[in-house]
């Protein structure tokens, strides 16, 4: 297989930044908290990085295998895999590339558990909604997003723990990395709304094939928002996260931009700005996190 900019698109998709700043998101909070294990906490990154690439390899070769991608419109960040169903590479190259992550996350896995036990059951889990996101936890009613929820959540407390060497603080930092979590389960439901009627074709049955309203999913998104900033409040006045931390309000008039865009939906190429806008503002809203902890460290 020769490597070409096709095969690097493949691998580094918008969600991979969503794994990494949650990634960096738990390294931060860990070492706000008196976490010193840096180098763990730099390969857990490296790890979610390759487990979110392996996901998202495997999710497009068997949209690729089941015919889904063939029928869906296809926008930077929706309708699967442009470059596979245009057959700019193979769908074997798909598995020789998430076979190739997949080693590298189960080697950082291992070692990272040889050191720290308690992130096994994280590993495993985690492992298990890689493989089976795709071809059976979609055709569960209603799990699809929590399900990419609990992942970018795990990549958040995996990463604090093996920073700070034990779960110590965790439930101090819980609030901020649920939030971190609800950006993976989100974006899902966000990026889902041009394929909704497609998915349900062929099975699938996340919120947004169940519900289809568009009325409906722009509440749930409004719901997801308003949970987003009251748990951020509670961890600043409850004196867990710093004061900081705040400046995420600044992004209330980006949360309602989205909303309206979900809630007006016409077309899939129009809303693709709205995809757009709700990629770039959820890695701020991450990064902002992150470094809210990082700058108070520092006392910056």
């Amino acid at each position: 297989m020769t490597f070409n900019r096709y095969h690097l698109m493949e691998l580094v998709e918008p969600s991979v930044m969503l794994g990494l700043l949650n990634a960096f998101l738990g390294v931060s909070a860990a070492i706000f908290y008196g976490g010193s294990n840096l180098g763990f906490g730099i390969l857990a990154i490296l790890g979610v990085c390759m487990v979110q690439m392996c996901a998202n390899l495997v999710d497009d070769y068997f949209d690729y295998k089941s015919g889904i991608d063939k029928e869906t419109v296809k926008t930077r960040f929706s309708g699967g895999s442009a470059i596979v169903a245009k057959k700019k590479i193979s769908a074997k190259s798909l598995l020789f590339m998430a076979a190739i992550c997949a080693t590298a996350a189960i080697a950082i896995g291992a070692y990272l558990s040889f050191y720290i036990p308690l992130i096994i059951p994280l590993v495993i889990v985690g492992g298990v909604i890689t493989l089976f996101y795709a071809n059976y936890i979609t055709r569960i009613p209603f799990i699809a997003e929590l399900s990419v929820m609990a992942a970018f959540l795990m990549a958040g407390i995996g990463s604090f723990i093996v920073t700070m060497g034990s779960p110590w603080k965790l439930p101090n930092a819980l609030p901020v990395l649920i939030v971190g979590g609800l950006f993976g389960g989100v974006s899902l439901l966000v990026n889902e709304m041009p394929d909704r009627k497609i998915d349900k074709k062929f099975g699938r049955k996340s919120m947004s094939t169940l519900f289809l309203s568009d009325k409906k999913i722009s509440r749930v998104f409004l719901f997801s928002q308003a949970l987003v900033y009251l748990l951020a409040v509670y961890a600043v006045s409850s004196g867990f996260a710093p004061l900081r931390m705040l400046l995420l309000l600044f992004m209330l008039p980006v949360s309602y931009k989205v909303y309206i865009g979900i809630r007006d939906y016409k077309s899939a190429h129009s809303y693709e700005r709205t995809m757009k806008l709700w990629a770039l503002s959820s890695m701020v809203f991450l990064l902002v996190l992150a470094l809210s902890y990082i700058t108070a460290i520092v006392n910056l």
